[in-house]
């Protein structure tokens, strides 16, 4: 299950329930709080935390925006991604949903992938 089909009704501590409920034995959570009341490490584990209370697997969707022009940007977006796969690591958690930031072509309008 993929947090995404449940997060803009509900909020974490109701979703994951749901979902072992339903019968799932695992779930994709985002890397981040959504909301951003919790710090990563402060929403990865109480993710974890009430993954394992339920009893599902769980990984992670990590993105990272490598490609920013901004070094600040990069910098913090390879930090949290590291803090991630390090939590993942000593959590045990075999599997991660790892994605980079778009390539744009600034002479296009973004989405126009045509070119016209």
């Amino acid at each position: 299950m993929h947090v995404n089909f449940l997060e803009n009704a509900f909020g974490v501590d109701e979703i994951i329930p749901r979902c072992a409920d339903a019968g799932y034995d695992g779930i994709e959570m985002r890397g981040y709080d959504i909301d951003g009341q919790k710090s990563t490490a402060e929403y990865l584990d109480f993710v974890y935390s009430l993954t394992q209370t339920y009893q599902l697997k769980v990984t992670f969707g990590c993105p990272n925006d490598t490609v920013n022009p901004d070094a600040a940007v990069r910098k913090e977006s390879l930090d949290n991604f590291k803090f991630i796969i390090d939590f993942a690591s000593k959590h045990e958690i075999p599997v991660l949903n790892i994605f980079g930031s778009s390539i744009v072509n600034p002479d296009l309008r973004y989405l126009d992938f045509d070119g016209s």
